[in-house]
């Protein structure tokens, strides 16, 4: 079996206990160098070639599959021993602070990026102490630093590091040469580089930097902010808790009031407040039949405008018939059109007239004061403030539903809160409706008219534009003669196409919008063929005739 090329042709020799390059020492056996791996004689083969590079050789056949390798790997730890130096790789640190278990951790990374350290003391593949590890390895290199720590190094070529070493020693870091190209390992300057500072490098386990002041201090840092935290959320709870006594405590001095309310949010406690509303309302509802009848379409007792159903209609003390029926007289009701209506004045004109429910009007005391926001009563939850609203609200729902199809009573200028009266009545609107048909109707018949006298002016245009190019026509025989021969000429230069026009059936071998001869008819495109040129003189006959009211050719 043929073996690789890296394992016949060795980057380093064995010369006196060193690892030493081909160009370095004699050709041939005299050399005086042995295998990295099974010690037998190696000859150094010099370039002949610049384009060539050196190498050793066995100088006799052995079965050594490992000779490349363990050189790459034996120059490398060489390397580092002799530099006395070595680039250790970036380190992150996660540092951690734990308060309590129903808090959660604070965490943060530290970063020390790669740099170079010096060595104090190095040696080669000496045995880790018992006290340093369980069990006793032999690293590549063991180095000790300025700081006294121990720096272990494993040099990558082919074999992992074994997963054991590297949970029993701390600080030992990798350097992997596995993907190292043959062109760099040849290169002197190029393989130390990589070897110290470029090539890929990771930690396994490291401390180096435990103990920093850095380090110390990024940990007492994390742990004030931590206990910050803790410490705001200790007195957001507490004031949580005080708001929620609070809270409590309000509620049960509105407990009637807010009882009330989840009556009405209920569709009984409604039909309630709405059958004791009506009996107090007799009278206002009975004005409002009496008042607006006019108002009443067909078999109507009351008018549409006073039956809307608005979103909190009975927060007044009064049916939502009678105060709806008292806006609508006093506002709305046979007022000019163009008047400007504001949600808030009618509100308080309601509130005077009517009053709102006590308890509602309890509550709403405890409200945001500002018009038109919807109401926020502190000790209310969510959906029970969502079940009351202010006088003013109420109102502008009332209002926009005039504005809507099919009242449209009123016009919206601000939504909610400022309208526009369209019509004062129903008899308003008709007189309205009746003055924008009959205006539609004549802009429809002025329309039609109108485009009657342009179809006429386009006929009138077309006659006159006709009439003007037949006055230089040839008499109608010599025309068609002409045509027939247009149209063989054409297809004796080769062409196979043509287009005809569809009034004078002049033929052109070019295409136009309009026809160049009589600047009336459309072009279109034909196929010609030797049976069509033959036959076009039969053709042109069986084709409609140019009609026009008098013959400008006799003139």
């Amino acid at each position: 079996m043929r073996k690789n090329s890296n394992d016949l042709r060795i980057p380093f020799g064995l010369q006196e206990g060193r690892l030493v390059r081909p160009d370095e020492v004699r050709s041939g056996l005299a050399c005086n160098c042995i295998c990295p791996e099974c010690k037998s004689p190696l000859q150094a083969r010099h370039r002949s070639n610049p384009n060539h590079r050196s190498y050793f050789a066995h100088h006799r056949a052995v079965d050594c599959s490992g000779a490349y390798e363990t050189a790459v790997h034996s120059m490398a730890i060489q390397i580092i021993f002799d530099s006395g130096f070595v680039t250790i790789p970036e380190k992150k640190i996660q540092i951690r602070s734990h308060l309590s278990d129903d808090m959660e951790d604070l965490v943060e990374d530290l970063v020390f990026p790669d740099r170079s350290v010096v060595f104090k003391h190095c040696v080669y593949e000496t045995r880790v102490s018992e006290e340093e590890s369980s069990r006793r390895w032999r690293p590549d290199l063991t180095a000790t630093l300025k700081n006294d720590t121990t720096l272990y190094i494993e040099v990558v070529v082919t074999h992992e590091s074994e997963i054991e070493k590297t949970w029993d020693l701390d600080n030992l870091m990798e350097i992997d040469l596995s993907r190292l190209p043959r062109s760099i390992v040849d290169d002197p300057e190029q393989f130390e580089i990589q070897v110290l500072e470029l090539a890929p490098r990771k930690w396994f386990r490291c401390s180096l930097y435990d103990d920093l002041p850095i380090v110390q201090k990024k940990r007492d840092a994390l742990k004030a902010r931590h206990e910050r935290q803790q410490q705001r959320r200790i007195e957001e709870q507490a004031r949580t808790d005080r708001e929620q006594a609070r809270k409590t405590e309000a509620r049960l001095l509105h407990a009637s009031s807010i009882k009330a309310l989840h009556a009405v949010m209920q569709n009984a406690g409604y039909v309630g407040r709405m059958n004791y509303l009506s009996n107090l309302s007799e009278a206002g509802i009975a004005f409002a039949k009496k008042r607006l009848v006019g108002e009443c379409e067909g078999d109507q007792s009351l008018p549409a405008a006073v039956t809307r159903s608005v979103w909190c209609d009975w927060l007044f003390n009064g049916h939502p018939i009678a105060w709806q029926g008292f806006i609508f007289d006093n506002f709305i009701y046979k007022k000019a059109p163009g008047k400007l209506l504001f949600a808030d004045s009618i509100a308080d004109a309601v509130v005077r007239e009517f009053g709102l429910v006590s308890w509602a009007e309890e509550l709403l005391s405890h409200s945001n004061t500002k018009r038109f926001q919807p109401p926020f009563i502190w000790f209310l939850d969510d959906s029970e403030n969502h079940w009351i609203r202010k006088p003013e609200v109420v109102v502008g729902l009332y209002l926009e539903s005039l504005s809507r199809p099919p009242l449209r009573y009123l016009k919206t200028r601000i939504q909610g809160r400022q309208y526009e009266i369209r019509f004062g009545s129903t008899e308003q609107k008709r007189v309205f409706e009746e003055k924008a048909r009959r205006a539609e109707k004549a802009r429809r018949f002025a329309a039609e008219e109108q485009a009657k006298i342009d179809a006429a002016r386009r006929e009138r245009d077309q006659l006159l534009k006709e009439q003007a190019s037949l006055k230089n026509w040839l008499p109608e025989h010599e025309r068609l003669e002409r045509n027939i021969k247009r149209l063989s000429e054409m297809w004796h230069r080769a062409h196979r196409s043509a287009y005809l026009c569809g009034y004078c059936h002049c033929p052109f071998h070019d295409h136009a919008d309009i026809c160049p001869e009589c600047g009336v008819g459309e072009l279109r495109r034909v196929q010609l063929s030797r049976d069509y040129v033959a036959s076009f003189g039969h053709r042109l006959q069986t084709m409609p005739r140019i009609r026009v009211k008098k013959d400008y050719r006799d003139e």
